[in-house]
């Protein structure tokens, strides 16, 4: 099995980015409650939204059935804004 991020492991990366969780749930179309819960531990992101997430920071591995990786929902969001999410001008 491959190695999943820690939730300290991703707080830190959007630390060390300057990119806000928030924002990150906005762009990659999750509500921020349910990222924010995940990342305080008040969620574990066994199913629903909060599994969603946690497969989307690498926190949790993605389904696996038949032996086959299913493909991770946000994965096709997140190729086709590329470099968008990075390059957002200030908020007004």
């Amino acid at each position: 099995m491959d190695r999943t991020n820690t939730i300290d492991e991703v707080r830190k990366a959007f630390r060390d980015a300057g990119l806000s969780i928030g924002r990150w749930a906005e762009d990659n179309h999750f509500d921020r409650q349910v990222v924010y819960a995940l990342l305080s531990g008040r969620t574990t992101g066994e199913r629903g939204q909060a599994r969603e997430v946690a497969v989307a920071l690498g926190i949790r591995q993605p389904a696996v059935a038949f032996g086959l990786n299913l493909p991770r929902p946000i994965a096709r969001i997140v190729e086709a804004q590329g470099d968008e999410t990075r390059n957002h001008a200030p908020r007004s």
